[in-house]
């Protein structure tokens, strides 16, 4: 049996240029111990964010967490396709 690379419609032109729809990195100042009020220690937490398929405020965030993964930016996949059908903003935190 032959197996052919599944790519569920996907090409690598359109929205986002390939792989991503964006890779562009924002920071903020996050916690270190969210637990300990003595504790002040800060660490710069990476994240990005995909606004173009957002629709009115009380439409869904999507959250994708990447954890220990490597994470280059809000990747061109299944979930930009939901998010491009019911409105969504995206939002990565690696």
């Amino acid at each position: 049996m032959l197996w052919a690379p599944l790519s569920y419609g996907f090409s690598s032109s359109g929205s986002g240029s390939g792989k991503h729809l964006t890779k562009e990195e924002l920071w903020f100042d996050q916690a270190l111990d969210h637990f300990s009020p003595c504790d002040r220690r800060k660490f710069l937490q990476r994240y990005y964010e995909f606004l173009v398929y957002f629709g009115p405020s009380d439409r869904p965030i999507f959250l994708k967490i990447c954890g220990e993964s490597a994470c280059g930016g809000i990747s061109n996949d299944y979930l930009s396709v939901l998010a491009k059908r019911f409105g969504c903003f995206l939002l990565g935190s690696s």
